[in-house]
């Protein structure tokens, strides 16, 4: 039994490195995966901060969105092996923005859920040198930032990361405990401690 046993987990392991093995590239890498942000220094003159990626994500019009640790917020249109920036300025988080608008190019997560009858994006900052918080705004043929949200009636909270249900509740992680910010309200989202 003990045998039996021995041969089969070793067909089973010379079985999974076959698999693993078709499924390399020339250089290393699996056919089915790659780095298409590595692309971005030449294709799009993105700057380098941008390839410490800290989240990533995908809006309902398939661009993907990215928040980086020192880069900001950026966001690029993938199409086949095509990438296009989605905006001119860079990051989205700071171009053409007032101070008031502006958390820190260290950012944390960014996602994405319905607000009143329009999508829009919701990102966060855990920086500890300041500009700390949740931002939100929306891309239709430009990027339309909103005032920062308030956490206890402050907007410089860290936020460590965010999830939603996509259309009612959006929950932020903070350095004071977990929010539930209401996505049904009716002028602006509100925030409760949980």
């Amino acid at each position: 039994m003990k045998r039996r046993t021995i041969i089969a987990a070793s067909a089973f392991a010379l079985a999974a490195s076959a698999g693993a093995l078709a499924a390399i590239g020339s250089y290393g890498e699996p056919k089915f995966a790659r780095n298409v942000f590595a692309r971005i220094f030449t294709d799009l003159n993105f700057p380098p901060s941008t390839m410490s990626i800290s989240k990533i994500g995908s809006d309902s019009a398939n661009n993907i969105w990215f928040s980086t640790e020192g880069g900001g917020l950026g966001a690029v249109k993938l199409s086949g092996d095509n990438l296009a920036k989605l905006s001119a300025g860079f990051p989205i988080n700071k171009a053409n923005y007032s101070a008031s608008f502006k958390l820190s190019d260290y950012l944390s997560a960014v996602v994405f859920a319905r607000f009143g009858n329009e999508n829009y994006f919701f990102f966060s900052s855990d920086d500890t040198a300041g500009n700390a918080g949740l931002q939100w705004g929306r891309f239709t043929d430009r990027v339309d930032l909103k005032d920062p949200l308030f956490l206890d009636g402050v907007s410089d909270v860290l936020v460590y990361d965010l999830a939603t249900d996509g259309s009612k509740h959006l929950w932020a992680a903070t350095e004071k405990g977990v929010y539930d910010i209401d996505l049904a309200a009716e002028e602006i989202p509100q925030a409760t401690k949980e």
